[in-house]
């Protein structure tokens, strides 16, 4: 995650939180009832939340809506079909799409109740929303 966010900042302004313990990502995934990635528990463990020019990776270590158990939490009460086996790790804020990922680590563009895949992995979602290829 290191590399990549120092690829990332070569490019764009990076904002990232403070890292958190495994016992605060335990907590989550209970909490949330979704067990994270391993990449994923490394970027929370590294960073805790991540912001670049248009992008607002959720996390843990924050309040508000880039706290992922806040986030998911609030798409699930919503009523519609969010995804019980996602948690939301970007909020797009264009026609209600949402970027969700399931326990895998495949990163899926969720709207109108339909997943469409569009990374394999969280740090491939990063690096291709980054602009690293």
């Amino acid at each position: 995650m290191k590399t990549i966010i120092a690829d990332i900042a070569k490019h764009f302004k990076v904002y990232q939180g403070k890292g958190v313990s495994d016992e605060v990502i335990s907590a989550a995934e209970q909490q949330l009832g979704v067990l994270f990635s391993e990449q994923y528990k490394s970027y929370l463990k590294e960073c805790g939340v991540l912001s670049f020019g248009t992008h607002e990776i959720t996390g843990l270590g924050v309040k508000g809506y880039l706290n992922v158990i806040e986030a998911t939490t609030t798409e699930r009460n919503l009523g519609g079909s969010f995804p019980n086996d996602c948690i939301l790790i970007e909020n797009v804020g264009v026609d209600g799409i949402l970027v969700v990922m399931d326990s895998a680590g495949c990163v899926y563009e969720y709207h109108n109740a339909t997943k469409a895949i569009v990374a394999e992995s969280f740090f491939l979602y990063i690096k291709n929303i980054a602009g690293l290829h």
